[in-house]
């Protein structure tokens, strides 16, 4: 019972804490009298982190001005900000993406394409010791987060915000290469070589850079063997030759050269 009573004093505290931290400051919002004044509190506000009441300031904007003074194209932008700091990255990437709808030729349009990629991103789970990996769980988040961050990168390349993007686009290319590596990894464990020989293909084609190696190569003409494609293992066993002479499996792939050369 006393561990009961603790567990539940535990908890009434951190609730009392995410109901704290959900709120802003509390104090009476005082609007200003031109557009710029507010948008500019409003940017005060959310520097301060206090999203409710700068939410509050865009949102009077846009209420109260025409849709199409500077201040309130501006505003909308900044909503979309105001739900991404508050992890609301679903709500975030539907207002960027209407920014860019409505707004195609504005100059903050690199900024809003960069924040869908970055939202995406931020949807990605992160690794807890109780949860399997990341990269063993549905990959549609980092799927999302490449195709827009590279979208963005290619559209946009002189844009100050394209270096962040690029360490994004490297992350999530190094998850979908170490996802693609856990599903060739459990097809190999049980024997279904047409399956790995599929993945290998697919890795050597999208991370070379990453998958290439000594040990998938092996895998790639171990599976060639089994499924009878004696040629093209002997292709994989030939490059892996040049390329490994003095790898651990050398010494199993001159065995395989020696016997699909006098098999053929």
């Amino acid at each position: 019972m006393r561990h009961d009573r603790k567990a539940q004093l535990i908890l009434a505290a951190l609730l009392t804490l995410l109901a704290f931290g959900c709120k802003g400051t509390g104090k009476k919002l005082t609007y200003q009298g031109t557009a710029r004044r507010n948008y500019y509190v409003g940017i005060r506000e959310l520097v301060g982190e206090n999203y409710p009441e700068a939410q509050q300031y865009f949102s009077f904007i846009k209420k109260k001005y025409d849709r199409f003074t500077p201040y309130y194209v501006l505003a909308e932008l900044r909503l979309a900000d105001v739900a991404f700091y508050q992890e609301k990255y679903s709500s975030a990437i539907t207002q960027y993406k209407q920014f860019l709808s409505f707004y195609p030729t504005n100059p903050n349009v690199p900024y809003a394409m960069f924040r869908i990629g970055h939202s995406y991103f931020k949807q990605i789970p992160d690794d807890w010791f109780f949860m399997p990996a990341t990269w063993q769980r549905d990959q549609s988040n980092v799927e999302d987060a490449l195709r827009n961050l590279r979208r963005f990168v290619q559209s946009y390349p002189k844009s100050k915000f394209v270096p962040a993007a690029k360490k994004l686009v490297k992350t999530c290319r190094r998850q979908l290469y170490l996802h693609e590596r856990y599903v060739t990894d459990f097809y190999h464990s049980r024997k279904k070589y047409h399956a790995v020989i599929q993945r290998l293909e697919r890795i050597f084609t999208l991370y070379p850079d990453m998958g290439r190696n000594e040990q998938t190569m092996y895998w790639l003409g171990e599976s060639y063997v089994k499924v009878k494609q004696l040629q093209k293992a002997l292709t994989v066993f030939t490059v892996m030759q040049k390329l490994y002479p003095k790898g651990k499996r050398i010494g199993e792939v001159k065995r395989y050269i020696s016997r699909l050369t006098k098999g053929s």
